[in-house]
């Protein structure tokens, strides 16, 4: 089964839970996965969830790559319960807080770049989670946006 416009997101996370590698068709499991989390959170109001995507392609002898190496899968912002920061030449300003979400399928552990990766944005101030399933997302932001 592919999934399609049509589909709800209750139907997807179903059969993703069931046999994720049908669902996906030709796309693996961790690629099935990040498109079901990114469907499930855009339809909790305020958030917006938008898959980061890395890799590489390679046509007629052009090698390009594309994304930052270790960026997480997912960003996630809120507009709910802005923070405020100092800015000096504008006074107090309203920031929206930033989720950045890896998706990890099985026992999938962070690599070193992501590991990396994961230290930046904490020294921004960001926050970041390791999501294996729709409903860890789902508690997750709940929780952080709420």
């Amino acid at each position: 089964m592919k999934p399609t416009k049509t589909m709800t997101v209750a139907e997807y996370k179903a059969a993703l839970v069931k046999n994720p590698r049908k669902v996906a068709g030709k796309v693996n499991a961790h690629t099935a996965l990040v498109k079901a989390i990114v469907a499930s959170l855009n339809l909790i109001p305020g958030v917006d969830a938008i898959p980061m995507n890395t890799g590489e392609i390679h046509r007629e002898g052009v090698h390009v790559k594309y994304g930052f190496p270790g960026m997480f899968d997912i960003m996630v912002r809120s507009g709910r319960n802005p923070t405020q920061r100092w800015d000096s030449n504008k006074g107090t300003i309203h920031v929206k807080e930033t989720l950045w979400i890896e998706v990890k399928t099985g026992t999938g552990r962070l690599s070193a770049v992501q590991v990396a990766f994961k230290e930046m944005i904490t020294r921004w101030g960001d926050r970041y989670l390791v999501c294996r399933s729709v409903d860890d997302a789902e508690k997750a932001v709940g929780e952080i946006f709420s």
